[in-house]
């Protein structure tokens, strides 16, 4: 139990320092190391319960993760960057999912169906519109007319 205050009492202002100070490339590469180590913990409970764990990657995703976090798209602003990387996760989890491979692919097919025209298309529930749409005045009215959609104003 002393152990465990002492090693509070020691980390605790490190890890507020780290937090409120440190650049977001230095809380990234320390945060990865602590992710890291405790990830191959909960691999090696795993297997003490007999179970295969994916091992390699998970390392890579969690390594994938923080060299995001790192290289700092969002700038000064942690939550920004770790929002970027998990939406691309979850386009990329999306991409992956059969439904929308499926949807892509009828989607395709429907281009197809109707000719392949000009490119930009339009296609909505009731008309499919080829070419460009001028001005944008007539693009928002037909959004409204076929899809109910009215523009911020």
């Amino acid at each position: 139990m002393l152990k465990r205050i002492v090693t509070a009492v020691g980390l605790i202002p490190i890890v507020l320092l780290l937090v409120l100070r440190a650049p977001v490339p230095v809380l990234a590469v320390v945060a990865a190391l602590v992710a890291l180590l405790t990830v191959r913990e909960l691999l090696g409970l795993a297997r003490g319960y007999g179970i295969q764990p994916m091992e390699w990657a998970t390392y890579i995703f969690i390594g994938l993760f923080f060299i995001l976090l790192a290289t700092n798209p969002g700038g000064d602003k942690a939550l920004l960057s770790t929002g970027i990387f998990a939406g691309g996760v979850a386009f990329a989890a999306a991409l992956a999912d059969p439904s929308i491979e499926k949807r892509i692919q009828e989607s395709v097919q429907l281009y197809r169906d109707v000719g392949a025209g000009p490119i930009p298309k339009l296609i909505l529930p009731t008309a499919v519109i080829n070419g460009e749409i001028f001005p944008l005045q007539h693009m928002f009215d037909v959004l409204e007319s076929h899809l109910d959609i009215k523009p911020l104003r």
